[in-house]
């Protein structure tokens, strides 16, 4: 237990700190619960409520791709424009640089392949 740069948080972890279990809390409002390997570069589950309260489930693995269950942020790599995703929604991202959505339900109309991630969210 103790106060990280992101705020409040309570951790669980090996003795090496490779494996683990953290819950947090932002200033701003965020909370989150990771499970993680490898410092989470070798699998992550992560939960987390936004400050406006939208949630979503992530999961990722040690080739770096991911899923999103609920709330994401996407951008639009032909307009620059950002969406958020609603609790309804999974998107899987690849692991490239971009990290491209490589499958969206529901799927948007303008996904085309052109939807890129938005990677806002703190990482751990």
């Amino acid at each position: 237990m103790g106060l990280g740069p992101a705020g409040p948080v309570i951790g669980l972890t090996d003795a090496k700190s490779k494996t683990g279990a953290l819950l947090n809390v932002t200033p701003e409002g965020e909370s989150s619960f990771t499970l993680f390997k490898g410092k989470g570069r070798e699998g992550r589950a992560q939960m987390v409520v936004s400050p406006s309260g939208s949630p979503d489930i992530t999961l990722a693995d040690a080739n770096g791709f991911e899923m999103d269950l609920g709330s994401a942020g996407t951008v639009n790599s032909k307009t620059g424009a950002t969406e958020q995703t609603s609790a309804a929604s999974i998107v899987i991202f690849g692991n490239d640089e971009k990290r491209h959505v490589i499958w969206q339900a529901p799927r948007s109309w303008r996904l085309g392949g052109s939807m890129l991630a938005e990677n806002a969210r703190r990482r751990v």
